[in-house]
């Protein structure tokens, strides 16, 4: 994992996966630039965590929503984030792959 600042996440691709200070785990999408300076102020993300449903009724299985996407909307230039590289995914996989299933 590397931290970088938001001047520096505005030009990730869209679909890398990161993390933000407030402990959103997201996969960031498409940066918004401004069409007067051409500048980047925000970005599109889905957030990993947010695609619980907590309304529904104990014991209900639903589909965890996993498309949403939201805008950042915080326009905190002094925000940083938490990029997962490559190695990190890999090791985000795997133990993925050997939880419990049958829960």
């Amino acid at each position: 994992m590397r931290n970088i600042e938001i001047d520096e996440f505005y030009k990730l691709p869209s679909g890398t996966l990161c993390a933000d200070w407030y402990g959103r785990i997201m996969i960031k999408n498409d940066t918004l630039y401004s069409k007067v300076s051409n500048q980047p102020y925000d970005f599109f993300y889905t957030d990993l965590n947010d695609s619980v449903d907590y309304d529904k009724p104990a014991g209900q299985s639903y589909n965890v929503d996993y498309e949403s996407i939201e805008r950042d909307g915080t326009f905190d230039e002094k925000r940083s984030f938490v990029v997962y590289e490559r190695s990190d995914i890999i090791a985000l996989i795997t133990k993925l792959m050997n939880i419990k299933w049958d829960v």
